[in-house]
């Protein structure tokens, strides 16, 4: 179903300079991984640091460039399959004036202005609640807060779903007026899930074992950043035997740090920088064939103890708790 995000949406023209051009994929900005659940699902999880606001026309063609890249690449993962898909991280906006802040009648400018308006919203808004099957906004009145809902959109905001109206929960403040001491901030940063992952679902078989999100929350009080985290927790069933063993065997992916160099209790010599190295590209060939050597053990392979385990009767699943940061 194709594997990559077409050209025309990754290359933008810059305003005022026909032969400059961004490619919305070099900044680094989007980390995509897949992971084996038990029960044979696939998760999808996408790290995710999106370009800020900017006056200039440029950057603001880049950031809306990289907007429709993303959006496509998600469509793309549910089209092959991906049921369980988790996009966490630093979005740069805002679903609706709830996550913004009232200080100097700032949140109240915003809506004068028509910014969360439900039929014309400003850019970035608008390709937020595009992803979204939820989002909150104000009454007709604005007096209060409602729930809009678009059931044919992928993804459900996470910490929203648990905290419907919750004011003041924000990521992000300005260091250099020193707002995060009167918590004068917005909600930037997002865990965003697929349906299938809202309470008991289908994507990891249905049931009480299946992978869903059953927390999601910020951090305020952590330090150090501009921005805080925002977390999500997970039930996820404990593998099987033939799960566990299949995993055992497998390589670590190419990426994990223990496959670095540097990380391998050697002393590096200065030469080993400029020698090939022939294992990376077996390492990942290994990853890629994890999900088969599963299917074979499952089906009789050569291990007797494998052969055993897929014959027994699976015991009812156990769940353990992960918790994933953006």
């Amino acid at each position: 179903r194709g594997e990559a995000v077409p050209d025309a949406l990754l290359r933008v023209r810059c305003a005022g300079d026909a032969k400059k051009e961004w490619n919305v994929d070099l900044e680094g900005r989007v980390v995509l991984t897949l992971h084996a659940l038990p029960g044979g699902a696939r998760l999808a999880l996408v790290n995710v640091y999106a370009p800020a606001g900017s006056r200039e026309e440029e950057r603001g063609g880049f950031r809306k460039a990289f907007q429709e890249a993303l959006a496509f690449r998600l469509r793309q993962l549910r089209a092959a399959g991906f049921r369980a898909i988790v996009v966490a991280g630093d979005l740069n906006a805002m679903a609706g004036p709830l996550d913004m802040h009232t200080g100097n009648g700032e949140r109240q400018q915003w809506l004068d202005a028509g910014t969360w308006d439900a039929d014309t919203p400003y850019g970035s808004v608008r390709w937020l609640r595009s992803l979204l099957t939820s989002y909150t906004t104000t009454t007709k009145d604005g007096g209060g807060w409602r729930t809009e809902r678009r059931r044919d959109n992928l993804l459900f905001d996470a910490f929203r779903a648990l905290h419907t109206a919750r004011e003041g929960a924000y990521t992000c403040w300005s260091t250099k007026k020193r707002h995060r001491e009167t918590n004068c901030g917005e909600r930037l940063d997002y865990v965003l899930c697929t349906e299938d992952l809202r309470g008991s679902s289908a994507a990891n078989g249905g049931g009480g074992g299946a992978f869903r999100v059953v927390d999601c929350d910020i951090w305020p009080e952590f330090q150090g950043s501009d921005h805080c985290p925002c977390w999500a927790a997970f039930d996820l069933p404990e593998p099987s035997e033939v799960d566990a063993t299949a995993a055992a065997d497998a390589a670590p992916p190419a990426l994990f740090a223990s496959q670095w160099p540097e990380f391998r209790g050697r002393q590096q010599k200065l030469g080993d920088l400029f020698k090939r190295n022939a294992g990376a590209n077996a390492g990942v060939n290994a990853n890629l064939s994890v999900g088969s050597n599963v299917a074979a053990d499952a089906n009789g392979g050569a291990n007797g103890n494998r052969k055993r385990a897929a014959a027994a009767p699976p015991p009812p699943p156990k769940k353990k708790r992960v918790t994933l940061h953006s």
